[in-house]
């Protein structure tokens, strides 16, 4: 019941976040036709006045906001003032490879955060205990931006472990693009070499974002298998000589991870805006760096789609946990 309601109030929570993005568009005093024809030709009155007519700028703002939705609605996002292309084609170029890595961030964050967690749940309160919640506290307060540049700095430049920026190697021929994403062509295509570099670069990307859903699922997790571990079910089970390996997978991780999981859900929509400084930082070519570089060009259309698609991703994160907790948990299906 409640991820219908959830189903239901989505396009009514799409609407808001198309107005956010729009007004915060418009709230920032500066005329978008700087950003069209530059800052010479605004002393041209013909020239404003034909830009803005060819834009529809000399439109009341509830004309061009009503247009805008319902334009969006059909996945027409406008025209990018930077790159005279379709907003939407641009994304469709940028967006595989923001969803590349903020899945492999999401996935690396998840395994490792479990798998840290079950160990400080197994043997708590020792050495291996106070190191993962060192590394948790360390995750949560280190910015996403820096623990990129000291993950270049360590594995990249000193150790020569992985290579540096970039999403593939530029002596690599691009394999044909069937999904955007670059494994997965790559996979298709059966081009391993262009796999394996491509794999190798993603590594320290995704790491460095997914640091902070590692400690958070680590943090989240060891308290809460911890209090499973104490419940009156489990003490019994141990009581009948149960392994503690057992009763961590068999019985505390299953309950565990229902508020794990919201957590996992809406961390993934957060990824997506931690993916700006991320790409910044790594010169990986997606949707955040595209958004980064609209910004100081006051490319409104490109500006409001990202927003936009943030926004959706929040959104859709939201409803998966909602189905997620029911699957794990009968008991919020008829609720």
């Amino acid at each position: 019941m409640v991820l219908i309601q959830r189903l239901l109030l989505l396009p009514v929570l799409l609407l808001g976040i198309a107005a956010v993005s729009f007004g915060l568009s418009r709230a920032t005093g500066v005329d978008p036709v700087i950003a069209i024809v530059g800052e010479r030709a605004m002393e041209d009155p013909a020239v404003v006045a034909a830009a803005r007519a060819q834009w529809g700028l000399d439109r009341p703002v509830a004309v061009q906001f009503l247009r805008h939705v319902a334009n969006a609605a059909q996945g027409d996002f406008g025209t990018s003032f930077r790159t005279r292309r379709p907003v939407g084609t641009d994304l469709a170029e940028r967006l595989p490879a923001t969803l590349e890595l903020v899945l492999a961030a999401t996935l690396l964050g998840t395994l490792v955060g479990a798998a840290l967690a079950l160990l400080s749940a197994r043997w708590p309160h020792g050495l291996l205990d106070q190191a993962v919640r060192g590394f948790a506290s360390a995750g949560v307060s280190i910015p996403v931006f820096l623990a990129g540049l000291l993950f270049l700095w360590v594995f990249a430049s000193w150790l020569d472990w992985l290579p540096g920026p970039g999403r593939l190697d530029a002596r690599l021929t691009p394999p044909p693009v069937w999904t955007g994403l670059l494994l997965v062509d790559a996979a298709l295509a059966m081009d391993w070499a262009v796999w394996r570099d491509a794999a190798r670069r993603l590594v320290l990307p995704a790491a460095a974002l997914g640091w902070g859903i590692a400690a958070l699922v680590a943090r989240l997790l060891r308290a809460t298998l911890i209090e499973e571990l104490a419940r009156f079910h489990i003490v019994a089970a141990r009581s009948r000589g149960l392994s503690e390996g057992r009763l961590l997978l068999d019985h505390a991780l299953p309950n565990a991870m229902v508020p794990a999981l919201t957590l996992i859900s809406l961390s993934f929509a957060t990824l997506v805006a931690g993916a700006v400084l991320t790409e910044t930082v790594f010169a990986w070519p997606g949707v955040g760096a595209y958004a980064l570089e609209s910004a100081p060009t006051l490319d409104y259309p490109a500006i409001m789609a990202v927003t936009m698609l943030g926004g959706v991703a929040l959104a859709l994160s939201g409803v998966v946990a909602d189905a997620g907790q029911a699957w794990l948990d009968p008991r919020l299906r008829d609720r």
